[in-house]
């Protein structure tokens, strides 16, 4: 089904993820401008039309006066501080990205378990239902034999009670349902509710998708590498290290 995509498109946490991206890149790119000339310049123009008599000689004045200016400054990274605090910036986007890769596989998988786990209380719900019908048949035949005197009324009671606790374990199961659906619809980012008609029109989904046969996930090594909480982890001990850099620069004069 296309929930997961839904989710990963339209989530908040992932919007979110994303936007933490955006910044750390930002913020990388600063620090590698950090490393370049800066160059300022400034310009004025002044028109100036004073009356006679101002300068004590009687004649008027009028004129133009301009002025422009440029600076250039450029700090030679001689221990090597800008140089880490790029590699520190880089390392922190490289983990912001390692995050939002982490986020979208824990939000496939928290969908996916509240997807299955609604269509088993349904499932669970239809096998109730089919349930009920048979006590109520029991609970029938056994009134009618009551009525014909072949046994007491214990057997009677018996089956309309099995039937109470069948039809509150139905309007549990339902219950369970709507809250899983809702709680999926918040997942996707969407309103609770927006999804009762969709998952009520669901027809081949009653059977539970099974997982399949045989996975294929390689090297280990090759796996740990993929892992994104793994690289989330490599990354901060990368930027952890640039620090320590960028302090040990800092003991030595500009």
């Amino acid at each position: 089904h296309n929930l997961v995509e839904r989710g990963l498109t339209s989530a908040p946490s992932q919007a979110a993820a994303i936007a933490r991206v955006r910044q750390a890149r930002s913020l990388a790119s600063s620090a590698r401008a950090e490393r370049l000339p800066v160059i300022s310049a400034s310009g004025t123009y002044v028109h100036a039309d004073l009356p006679e008599g101002s300068l004590g000689d009687g004649n008027p004045l009028s004129g133009d006066l301009f002025s422009v200016g440029a600076d250039t400054m450029w700090e030679v990274d001689l221990w090597g501080s800008a140089r880490r605090k790029a590699e520190r910036a880089n390392a922190e986007a490289d983990a912001a990205e390692a995050r939002l890769a982490n986020a979208q596989v824990t939000l496939s998988a928290e969908i996916t378990r509240t997807y299955l786990a609604a269509l088993a209380r349904r499932a669970e719900g239809d096998q109730l239902d089919h349930r009920r019908a048979l006590e109520i048949a029991l609970a029938k035949h056994a009134e009618e034999r009551f009525a014909a005197g072949a046994t007491g009324r214990q057997p009677v009671e018996s089956a309309l009670a099995q039937v109470a606790r069948t039809n509150t374990e139905i309007a549990t199961a339902k219950a369970d349902q709507a809250v899983l659906v809702d709680a999926l619809a918040v997942l996707i980012g969407q309103e609770p509710g927006s999804l009762d008609a969709e998952f009520a029109g669901y027809v081949d989904e009653n059977a539970i998708p099974l997982p399949p046969d045989k996975v294929e996930i390689g090297e280990p090594a090759a796996l740990i590498a993929r892992r994104p909480d793994i690289r989330v982890a490599e990354r901060q001990l990368a930027a952890a290290t640039a620090q320590i850099g960028v302090a040990e620069a800092a003991r030595f004069p500009k």
